[in-house]
């Protein structure tokens, strides 16, 4: 019997991520190139194409090749495989990337949210595998969220459950590239926490982080600073966890999901970044849950985007 294979896709703002890999969510090769968003949807078309060629290769006479998984930032019209408006991802505006993949490739295709598809990579092949509930918040470039119920993806009504980097906070806060103020991502975004950092060191000059521009700054920056002593680091990433932990305790309080994970670049912050989510969530949610909620790290670093998104292509066979 052929081994089933799936190609699995995960697009974000920076860079692509693929993979070829098995119902069984064994990656037998892995590609990762730049995004070059600023080309236009066109361009990002021609560079997934040419990765679908090169696993295609790969696949022949290693097993059945059943489809194409992509999971892409923004709301996604699920049955119509568009993407809408997608924050960071400029000129996207209503982009049909399924169709356009399909067509290219010969093979169904699939296109989920990114969030919701590293959701669903965690929730069959990572942390959260044995957890009928769970919600996998992604914290990098933009802030969202993939939800499981019983089991199965949550999408809402519209197909765009999950978009909690667009929570705001405060109607009076900083503007966030949804057009909203106040967002979530518009404080822990790794654009606008680099900012906010800078702002916050010219009042710490005693910390190292002091030497480098605001341009020169980078989350993982800031996490190694705060590994090393440096108070300052530690507080501004303190900060980012406390707005998080704020957003995901009214979540909990509306779902009653305690299976948090975090994943996504900035979660490689650590513990200043936990600290802070673990005070702010068990601050806020209904007191039965006060005291026992804890955030944990995802699994599967930045695979599980990729992975996550070959799970409807072999489901269509269940």
């Amino acid at each position: 019997m052929s081994t089933e294979l799936a190609i699995g896709i995960d697009l974000g703002g920076t860079a692509v991520k693929a993979c070829l890999a098995t119902a069984s969510g064994v990656i037998l090769q892995e590609i990762q190139q730049p995004t070059r968003a600023s080309g236009g949807p066109e361009q990002v078309i021609t560079l997934l194409t040419s990765m679908i060629a090169t696993f295609e290769e790969t696949a022949r006479g290693t097993g059945d090749l059943r489809g194409i998984g992509v999971g892409a930032p923004g709301s996604i019209v699920h049955e119509e495989g568009r993407v809408i408006s997608p924050p960071n991802l400029p000129d996207w505006h209503d982009v049909p990337l399924g169709p356009a993949l399909q067509e290219k490739s010969g093979m169904i295709v699939f296109v989920e949210n990114d969030a919701n598809a590293a959701a669903l990579g965690e929730a069959h092949f990572g942390a959260s595998k044995d957890a009928p509930n769970s919600m996998l918040v992604t914290i990098g470039t933009g802030v969202g969220s993939g939800i499981i119920l019983d089991r199965k993806l949550w999408r809402g009504e519209h197909g765009f459950a999950g978009e909690i980097g667009h929570v705001s906070i405060d109607a009076e806060g900083p503007a966030c590239n949804c057009g909203s103020r106040g967002c979530l991502e518009a404080y822990v975004g790794a654009a606008y926490l680099t900012e906010r950092a800078a702002a916050f060191l010219r009042h710490h000059p005693e910390s190292p982080l002091t030497a480098y521009s605001k341009d020169e700054l980078t989350p993982k920056i800031l996490a190694d600073s705060a590994r090393n002593g440096d108070r300052a680091s530690y507080e501004i990433l303190y900060e980012a966890g406390l707005k998080t932990g704020l957003v995901l305790a009214g979540i909990v309080n509306i779902l009653d999901i305690t299976t948090i994970l975090i994943g996504g670049g900035i979660a490689a912050a650590g513990k200043p970044l936990f600290d802070g989510i673990d005070t702010s969530l068990n601050t806020y949610v209904i007191a039965p849950l006060r005291g026992k909620l804890s955030a944990q790290p995802a699994r599967l670093g930045n695979k599980a985007g990729m992975l996550g998104a070959t799970v409807p292509v072999f489901s269509q066979h269940t």
